[in-house]
């Protein structure tokens, strides 16, 4: 049990004196914290669509949720 003890010592005092692990521990949660925040934060914008015959239920519904429709010429 003692050295067990004096093993956990041991790697405790390396942690706290390896700078770059400390800043990992504490800096790198932060750093993915605030990307995600960013990401998911952001407004949504609404699909462009370019459509060929799309039956006018659909066009509806799609204009419900924001999709900006262009109806495209069939050649």
């Amino acid at each position: 049990m003692p050295s067990t003890l004096a093993i956990v010592r041991r790697i405790l005092t390396q942690f706290a004196l390896d700078k770059r692990t400390l800043a990992l521990l504490f800096a790198a949660p932060l750093v993915v914290l605030w990307l995600l925040s960013v990401i998911l934060g952001a407004d949504t914008v609404g699909p462009k669509i370019a459509t060929v015959n799309l039956p006018t239920e659909f066009q509806t519904q799609l204009e419900q949720i924001d999709a900006r429709i262009t109806e495209a010429d069939a050649r």
